[in-house]
Order: C-alpha cells, then sequence, then structure tokens
C-alpha cells in the first residue's frame, strides 16, 4: 500500500501544478495509468445530461458507443470505483480482445454527492484490494476537484475576455462623440469671454467635464490595450527633463492654486531610450492623483536624481495619505481605496502606469502614511531600448 500512498502523493501534486483543462485531461489519464497499472484511459465528462468524451488514449475508444446500461454510467450512478474483468465486458466488445489487457477500471469523478464523470483505465492488473479501490476513490476525488478548478479557471478567463471586449468598444463608440462636444465646448469658452461670468462657468464646467470622461475613455482603452497585449510603444531617444517639465506644466494649468516645487540633482539633459508620450502619461497620472489629494495650501514636490544606470523620479505630496491595506493594492486594475471619492476616475492610472514603466524595465514604488503624505518612486534604466 506505501507505494500507492506515494503515488497518490504526486498525483495530487501533479494536478495542483495544472491549470488548464487539456493539460491537465493529460496529467489525470498519466498519474491513473501509473496506479493501476494500466495501458489506455479515457475521460468522459456529462455534457447536457450525457457522459461525454473528452480525452482518450486510444482513438479506438472514440469508435465505441456509450451505452447507458453500460459499466461507465454503472460507475456513474454509484459513485463507486467499479472493477470489471475483461470476461465481462468481451460478449459486449470483443474487439478489447486485441487490447491485451486484463480489466477495465472505472473511477468516479465525484466529490461529495455531486458526480461530474468517470475516468476509464484498461489495466493488466487481474484484481484490485479494498485498500487499493479506496485508493483510486481518493484519487477520482482529487481530479474532480482540479477539473471544477481549471473549469473555474477557464470560464473566468473567457468572462474577462468578454469584459475586455465590450469595454474596448465602448470606449471606442464613446472617445468620437466625446472628442466632438469638447471641441464645441472649447469653442464656446473662445466666443463666450464676455458673456457673464455664470455662463462662462457654465461652459467652463462642461469642458471639464467632458475632458474628464475623455481622460477615463482613454483609460479604458490603454487598459484594454495592456489586457490584450497590444499596447504599442514608440521608444526613441529623449530627455528626462522635458518629459518632467511638460508633466508639470500640465499640472499648474489643472491646478493652479497648488504650490509644485521641482529639484534636479544634476542635469536632466542626459539622453536615453524611452517612449516620451507614454512617461508623460505616467507622470501626468501621479501628479494629477497628488493634486486631487493635496489641500492648495500644502507643497507638492518633484525630485530628480541621476546615477551611473538610471534616473530616478521621486513625487511627494502633502496629501491625506494612503492605508497600508490600500498601498498593496493600488496598481491593480479598477481598485479604488475605500476612502476615494467616486468621482475621481475608476482606479486606472495606477494600473497603467505600472504597465508602462515595467515595458521601460523600470520599477514603480509607493510609500505613504495616513494624515502626512504619499511619496511615488519611479526608477528608469538610463540604457533603455524596451522590450
Amino acid at each position: 500500500m506505501i507505494p500507492t500512498l506515494k503515488k497518490l502523493n504526486k498525483a495530487a501534486i501533479a494536478l495542483l501544478e495544472t491549470n488548464d483543462l487539456k493539460p491537465l485531461y493529460e496529467v489525470i489519464i498519466r498519474e491513473g495509468l501509473s496506479l493501476v497499472n494500466a495501458r489506455y484511459g479515457t475521460i468522459y465528462l456529462v455534457k447536457n445530461g450525457s457522459l461525454e468524451r473528452v480525452y482518450t488514449t486510444i482513438p479506438l475508444h472514440l469508435q465505441v458507443d456509450i451505452r447507458q446500461n453500460g459499466f461507465t454510467y454503472k460507475a456513474y450512478k454509484s459513485r463507486k470505483v467499479l472493477y470489471v474483468g475483461v470476461e465481462k465486458i468481451y460478449t459486449v466488445h470483443n474487439e478489447i480482445k486485441d487490447f491485451d489487457i486484463n480489466s477495465i477500471v472505472l473511477i468516479p469523478l465525484s466529490y461529495r454527492k455531486k458526480c461530474i464523470g468517470v475516468v476509464s483505465f484498461d489495466s493488466y492488473n487481474k484484481e484490485l484490494s479494498d485498500k487499493e479501490l479506496a485508493a483510486l476513490d481518493l484519487f477520482g476525488s482529487m481530479a474532480t476537484l482540479a477539473i471544477n478548478q481549471s473549469e473555474l479557471n477557464e470560464n473566468t478567463r473567457a468572462a474577462v475576455e468578454q469584459r475586455d471586449l465590450l469595454i474596448s468598444l465602448t470606449a471606442h463608440e464613446f472617445r468620437t462623440p466625446l472628442t466632438t462636444i469638447n471641441g464645441y465646448a472649447q469653442l464656446l469658452i473662445r466666443k463666450l469671454k464676455t458673456s457673464p461670468q455664470a455662463i462662462q462657468d457654465y461652459i467652463g464646467e462642461l469642458y471639464s467635464e467632458t475632458n474628464r470622461l475623455i481622460n477615463l475613455t482613454n483609460d479604458l482603452l490603454d487598459m484594454s490595450r495592456l489586457r490584450t497585449g497590444k499596447m504599442s510603444y514608440s521608444f526613441e531617444e529623449c530627455y528626462i527633463g522635458d518629459i518632467l517639465e511638460k508633466a508639470i506644466a500640465r499640472f499648474k494649468f489643472a491646478f493652479p492654486n497648488h504650490t509644485l516645487e521641482y529639484s534636479v540633482e544634476q542635469t536632466a539633459k542626459t539622453p536615453f531610450i524611452a517612449d516620451f508620450n507614454k512617461l508623460l502619461q505616467v507622470f501626468t497620472n501621479i501628479l494629477d492623483n497628488a493634486g486631487k489629494f493635496t489641500p492648495p495650501d500644502k507643497t507638492v514636490s518633484i525630485y530628480l536624481k541621476k546615477n551611473a544606470k538610471s534616473w530616478t523620479v521621486t513625487i511627494n505630496d502633502s496629501g491625506r495619505g494612503i492605508s497600508n491595506e490600500d498601498v498593496s493594492r493600488i496598481f491593480k486594475g479598477f481598485y479604488k481605496g475605500k476612502n476615494t471619492d467616486e468621482s475621481q476616475g475608476m482606479g486606472l492610472g495606477l494600473f497603467i502606469s505600472k504597465s508602462i514603466v515595467d515595458a521601460h524595465q523600470g520599477k514603480i514604488s509607493v510609500t505613504s502614511e495616513i494624515g502626512v503624505g504619499t511619496t511615488f518612486t519611479i526608477m528608469l534604466p538610463l540604457s533603455q531600448y524596451g522590450r
């Protein structure tokens, strides 16, 4: 019995390490062949109320009908391991004489009160002890749990793909009308400069909100591209100082009442290879967050430092800070902190920023203290030609 337990342990490890269905079927049969000293194996699963073959190591099995009153259904309905001597099968399947086997072992794929199918093995064994039957029953339960988990994983992946497709299509459809509305809002701002202040405020709010919607739409499109591996990069020689200065200009325009301090340890005119616009998006995202969460009477600071191998950009705000629980999750897509206002985006900005930094083979990290502020540190290699 000890060798069987060792084989069961090995089978359990193999089943746990396999997540996709087809490779999992192969593992179930491979480990089962070893357990029952078998030559061939077949997996049957319940599909639309009846058993269907989903995997077999012998093509001949595909030509054999699964009889409702046969041994496979008997094992399925009883949820017990069934050992059938080959002589009992000759009268129904005469062709089995050519297989050079002594028995067929049918193991129900069941856990608790639910049976999802049967796995059968054409074995050389002439008999099985009660302990061996119990071990095979345990193997069937382990295989059942592994199949259920893999099916759940596949269903989850399919759902995520459908979600991402819907998001991508919706964002594409939104972008054109939003751009048009935003253009007319800009035109109205210029045309109504002499209008009453209330009207100018209304138009300014319209322009601001359409800008916000455009940014949200662009975030959704970027997220979709990242999920599908379609995010494109244009790596070229550029200057980190130019990127930061443009991000700072955007910050000052969006938050005119905030104080921003920018200091450089050394010249920022050492060129490096990067995607200018993508890194601009990173620094704009982080500075935008800093502006949202830092009161106007407090300071946002940027510190740029260069060493022999990399640029390091540190962005520090004096906002309310981020809890330890949220710090560990803020780079995940669609994650927003518990105290985040619903109007402040969808939780995609930092997810996208980290993906962009990763594509530059850089690193981004965050430290924060409640009531004190938050610090983002971005390291970018000097010699970077993209991936």
